[in-house]
């Protein structure tokens, strides 16, 4: 019985060490910032801060030259049709709600993307408010490539604002890009798990 009990605490203690380690790695990370809209968030202090494109994309990330490629970008939409609600009840409108349904999450992305398919779906929680959480695989085309992504992509809402956190895997084939979705997965949980609203 005592070497059971020793077994369990070596355990107990290196998976107390591996989060430890992965608190540290985080508290390592940079803090991104929009003073305007009163948000912030983490991300790797190795990804590099790119340009965004659009006028309703905040920020956009991309993961370092010599790993599978990735980005992430968050985009708030204003949204006047919610403006006259507070955070409770827009809350409480997604608590008591369903899952979105694949029709569901090519609508709120705005039927861009005619061939995606919804690989899982489900409701969470960020900075203690429900979110919308997808899984997605979609192919962008342009005249002179095809890129595949397997995105996880984040959806809430605040009084007046839709909120669309979206972090993409992506390859020159779907096997490529399930390959860098698999190598960055716990890193998009962790950039979109911090994300804090200063305001709401």
């Amino acid at each position: 019985m005592c070497g059971l009990f020793r077994s369990l605490a070596v355990l107990f203690c290196a998976v107390l060490m591996l989060m430890a380690g992965g608190a540290l790695a985080q508290n390592q990370w940079n803090t991104f910032r929009d003073n305007s809209l009163k948000f912030r968030f983490l991300y790797p202090s190795d990804w590099i801060k790119g340009t965004p494109r659009g006028t309703n994309v905040k920020a956009s990330f991309f993961a370092p030259q010599g790993f599978p490629r990735a980005n992430c970008n968050i985009v708030v939409r204003v949204f006047p049709e919610i403006a006259g609600m507070t955070q409770r009840q827009l809350n409480e409108e997604i608590r008591v709600g369903r899952a979105l349904s694949a029709a569901d999450w090519k609508e709120m992305l705005g039927g861009k993307w005619p061939d995606m398919k919804l690989m899982d779906t489900k409701i969470v929680n960020v900075d203690n408010q429900p979110a919308y959480l997808g899984i997605v695989e979609l192919c962008h085309e342009t005249l002179d490539r095809k890129t595949f992504m397997k995105d996880m992509v984040l959806m809430t809402f605040t009084p007046g604002y839709m909120w669309v956190f979206t972090c993409a895997a992506k390859g020159a084939t779907i096997e490529e890009s399930r390959i860098s979705f698999d190598r960055w997965q716990l890193t998009f949980q962790r950039i979109m798990g911090s994300l804090v609203f200063e305001r709401w």
